[in-house]
């Protein structure tokens, strides 16, 4: 963990520094988010940062497409990975959310509404993740 934590040191961003030693300690000794942060009493700003998915040992596009679906991917406390900025720069999300490709409004223009719009999205959100695995 402490060369981990060394050798990526480099990429920290400062908005995040507080946040990088729980979310590699808490993949480090295997330990669920919750039960670190309430150990440690933290304030609940930290629950949002430390509660998202541990980096995987082979990154992937769609990972990263993933992680940024809502937002780009400075704000993931795993960004310190070179292979996490790497990907980010290429996918154009290091500071915005991933391009689905298309928006609510265009398929309510399509004629969805509902729960059949959200699947619709889902779905073709979904379909452009799967073709980043493709190359």
């Amino acid at each position: 963990m402490g060369l981990k934590l060394q050798k990526n040191q480099k990429n920290f961003l400062p908005t995040l520094r507080p946040y990088y030693f729980l979310f590699i300690a808490r993949d480090y000794f295997k330990i669920e988010s919750q039960v670190i942060l309430d150990r440690l009493a933290v304030p609940n700003r930290y629950t949002k940062k430390i509660e998202r998915p541990a980096l995987p040992k082979n990154i992937s596009a769609s990972f990263i497409a993933r992680l940024s679906l809502k937002e780009g991917i400075k704000e993931y406390v795993g960004n310190y990975s070179t292979k996490v900025i790497t990907l980010a720069e290429y996918l154009e999300v290091w500071d915005k959310p991933f391009d689905r490709g298309v928006t609510p409004t265009q398929l309510i223009a399509e004629g969805f509404e509902g729960k059949a719009l959200g699947d619709e999205l889902e779905k073709r959100t979904q379909e452009k993740i799967n073709r980043l695995k493709e190359k």
